[in-house]
């Protein structure tokens, strides 16, 4: 085999390499971004205090007995998309089992992220602005319902290891 031979396989083998490590890499970004989006839904449902029944709550917390991790409210999304079964006297959703309420949880996450919840992007007066995981939990979990929006987002923050500043589109 001839040196011009020898360089073109080599360069046709460094190529594809090439392509395979480019796709390795957009897999572990996919990846990454998965983990994030858990570990986002894990810290709110441990904020929600996710509770079988025992000493805490004798018949569960309204978060487990719904079997929904993140206490989401109901609405035409949340049942439409999400899979929500039920609503209850509160006007939290119901889901059928814990694994569809967290995937619940994870897709609100990712659409609230992705630009695809407009509230989560559009102001009222209709101007378009990037979320940040402190006004995303000044929605989600509003003083007006006797929450602590500033508490929750340090907690999650700590869990997620970032600041409560960073834009949720980057948590995507």
């Amino acid at each position: 085999a001839t040196a011009e031979t020898l360089f073109s396989i080599s360069k046709t083998f460094y190529d594809q390499l090439e392509a395979i490590k480019q796709k390795l890499l957009t897999l572990l970004n996919i990846i990454k971004s998965m983990d994030k989006i858990k570990i986002w839904a894990k810290a709110i449902q441990d904020y929600e205090g996710y509770y079988p029944p025992g000493e805490k709550f004798a018949i569960g917390s309204r978060s487990w007995r719904n079997r929904n991790p993140g206490n989401l409210k109901a609405s035409n999304y949340v049942k439409g998309d999400l899979g929500a079964i039920g609503v209850d006297e509160k006007n939290f959703a119901v889901f059928e089992t814990y694994e569809k309420g967290f995937w619940a949880l994870n897709q609100f996450l990712k659409d609230a992220a992705q630009k695809k919840l407009r509230s989560y992007h559009i102001l009222p007066n209709g101007q378009e602005y990037d979320c940040t995981l402190l006004q995303f939990f000044n929605l989600y979990a509003p003083s007006s319902d006797h929450n602590e929006p500033n508490a929750y987002c340090l907690y999650v923050a700590k869990k997620i290891g970032v600041d409560p500043t960073t834009k949720i589109k980057d948590l995507v």
